[in-house]
């Protein structure tokens, strides 16, 4: 009876060895957390908007959250006294996997780079992790 619960135990043990989470593994699994981001800059978001405002915007337009806004929304986005309100209200609480895609799209300031690239990045959500 000993040998047999010696047994189950040392099958149980190596079992146990061998599962990995796939986090831990080398290839596959879930996508490593990227350092921490700087959240939106608002003003400089705005002042950037107004710069590219074409390039912007047209992407913009076909994007989940271009199609869903109201039409004011590019007149407030830009406006001194409600864009920055609006700014931190769709943008300011995002998670760090938002944030480091948004701001991804600064290292090109470009605006026939950067308008479609920061379109994408505001208005269109990110899947939910494991999903």
């Amino acid at each position: 009876m000993k040998t047999i619960t010696w047994i189950a135990v040392l099958v149980a043990v190596l079992a146990f060895g061998a599962c990995k989470k796939k986090s831990e593994e080398g290839g596959g699994g879930a996508a490593a957390t990227p350092p921490p981001s700087p959240a939106v800059d608002c003003p400089k978001l705005q002042a950037k908007v107004q710069e590219c405002g074409d390039a912007f915007w047209t992407a913009w337009d076909a994007t989940e959250q271009g199609k869903n806004s109201a039409k004011e929304f590019k007149t407030y986005l830009v406006s001194p006294d409600m864009g920055a309100q609006l700014c931190k209200d769709n943008w300011g609480q995002k998670d760090n996997r938002w944030n480091a895609r948004y701001n991804a799209c600064w290292e090109t300031p470009d605006c026939a780079v950067w308008g479609p690239c920061a379109a994408n990045a505001l208005g269109n959500l990110l899947p939910v992790p494991g999903t």
